[in-house]
C-alpha cells in the first residue's frame, strides 16, 4: 500500500511528460498489485486547484462557491441574502469591516439585513 501526495498526482497528470521516476512508481505499484491511496489533505488540495481553475484564479469567487455562500448570495443581485455588492457598499467605510464580517459569517445571525437568518458557518474561521 502506498500513500501518494499531491505532487505525485500532479506529476502523473502530465502523462508522457511526467518524471520517469513517477512513471516507474505507478508501473511498479500496478505490477505488484499494490493499492495507492490519497490522504484527505491531498484530495482537498486537488479540489482547491480545480476550483481555482474553474474560477480562473479568482480565489475569492472560488472560496464563495466552495463554501456554499452562493446558495444564498450573488455577486450583483439580492436573493435570500444581500448581494456581495450591497455588502461591500454598506461596509466600505466601516473600520475593521473584514473582522466584523468574518465573525458574522462564522457565527451567523439575524436582523442585520432583513428577517431571514444567516446560519452559522462553522467550517469558516474568524480569521
Amino acid at each position: 500500500m502506498y500513500l501518494a501526495d499531491t505532487n505525485v498526482i500532479s506529476e502523473r497528470r502530465k502523462d508522457q511528460r511526467a518524471n520517469k521516476g513517477v512513471h516507474a512508481f505507478f508501473r511498479q505499484a500496478d505490477d505488484e498489485n499494490r493499492k495507492i491511496h490519497l490522504s484527505v489533505i491531498a484530495i482537498a488540495e486537488v479540489r482547491r486547484s480545480i476550483d481555482l481553475a474553474r474560477y480562473k484564479g479568482d480565489e475569492k469567487q472560488a472560496f464563495a462557491h466552495t463554501h456554499n455562500c452562493m446558495s444564498c448570495h450573488s455577486i450583483t443581485r439580492d436573493s435570500l441574502g444581500p448581494s456581495f455588492k450591497r455588502v461591500a457598499q454598506r461596509y466600505a467605510q466601516t473600520e475593521r469591516a473584514n473582522t466584523l464580517l468574518a465573525r458574522r459569517i462564522a457565527e451567523g445571525g439575524v436582523g442585520n439585513w432583513d428577517v431571514v437568518p444567516m446560519p452559522a458557518n462553522t467550517q469558516i474561521t474568524h480569521d
